[in-house]
């Protein structure tokens, strides 16, 4: 059994960073030899990759920027999974000059402008040398087909559910970067209709709008970059506003807890929420819709409420779980990783 080398170009947390602890947690739970390395550092304290990977034992390490450094760290024999585009492309240099085997991993759903959009392409094309994985549909047919398509998934572990955690006053959550592509301000505006309702609106990450929503929307709350593990507990419905997207993770989170969605139906959304059974799935950018969605949810029996949990965390268990997509992704490994 070789080691097995996770690589990605952090600054923060989002979805790679939580696919990629979820990975690794995963690894080590069938007990492959897994390490984790970041490109370089962007502040002074501990990333949130080491701080979740400790308990755990997983050796967490930083290249400093220097491709000479990911080498030295990188043990012999490994696959380095890549994580990203830049990720992708150094890990595939290294490839190129057999120093170690590259699995390229594609995340990026929003191809974005001026060089990151350059970047973006140039992994993409050069992954036809490769057997690269895609997150979504969307990316797995820019790709076109090359490799495989590959769910994100969570480590499913089973919860005690109520019909609403907060009985008094029902919490609905956007939870996400606020950046234009994930429409922050359409969950804004949603909150906006329901004010002198019985329910709140919390918004959970941080951005580019963070400051302007902020300001323009005094009745939602913001609570800023915010490790998820502790305030899940806290949401009874999460709601998807984006206009572009693959398949968050915060999705696969919160449904693991028996958290219903109120989703836009775009990129990989319809293929886990059935509308009426474990969410609410609405035409993209329908705000009149998602509006019906939570009134509906907010006048559910609570036997009603129950029975939408309980599909939203079977979901997960049945096709989102580790020991479902990781068998997967070892089958997808060089030989020599998955023996």
């Amino acid at each position: 059994m070789t080691n097995i080398t996770l690589f990605v170009d952090s600054s923060g947390i989002g979805g790679i960073e939580t696919h990629i602890i979820q990975l690794a947690k995963a690894l080590k739970a069938k007990a492959f030899p897994v390490q984790v390395i970041l490109w370089k550092r962007y502040r002074s304290e501990p990333h949130i990759i080491e701080s979740s990977l400790s308990t755990m034992q997983i050796p967490v390490s930083c290249a400093d920027g220097s491709v000479q450094n990911l080498r030295d760290q990188v043990l012999p024999h490994s696959t380095l999974h890549t994580h990203g585009y830049k990720a992708n492309l150094i890990g595939k240099f290294g490839h190129s000059l057999g120093w170690w085997k590259t699995v390229p991993t594609h995340h990026n759903g929003d191809l974005g402008t001026g060089k990151l959009k350059l970047y973006v392409k140039l992994d993409e094309i050069t992954s036809q040398f490769f057997s690269p994985i895609s997150v979504s549909q969307e990316i797995f047919n820019r790709l076109k087909h090359k490799g495989i398509k590959l769910k994100n998934f969570v480590n499913y572990e089973p919860v005690t559910q109520s019909p609403l955690r907060n009985k008094l006053t029902p919490r609905v959550a956007f939870v996400g970067r606020l950046s234009d592509e994930k429409d922050p301000n359409a969950f804004c505006q949603l909150a906006n209709q329901f004010q002198g309702r019985n329910c709140e609106f919390h918004v959970y990450g941080e951005g580019a709008l963070h400051e302007s929503l902020k300001n323009a929307y005094p009745t939602v709350l913001f609570h800023g970059q915010t490790a998820m593990e502790s305030e899940w507990d806290n949401i009874d419905l999460l709601c998807i506003t984006s206009k572009t997207e693959g398949l968050p993770l915060a999705v696969l989170e919160a449904m693991s807890r028996g958290i219903p969605i109120a989703a836009f139906g775009v990129g990989d959304l319809p293929e886990i929420i059935k509308d009426g059974f474990n969410g609410w799935l609405i035409p993209p950018g329908n705000l009149n819709k998602m509006h019906d969605a939570v009134e509906q949810w907010l006048s559910l029996h609570p036997f009603q409420t129950a029975g939408m949990m309980y599909h939203a965390e079977r979901t997960i268990k049945n096709e989102y779980s580790q020991d479902v997509v990781v068998p997967q992704l070892l089958s997808h490994y060089p030989s020599s990783s998955a023996d």
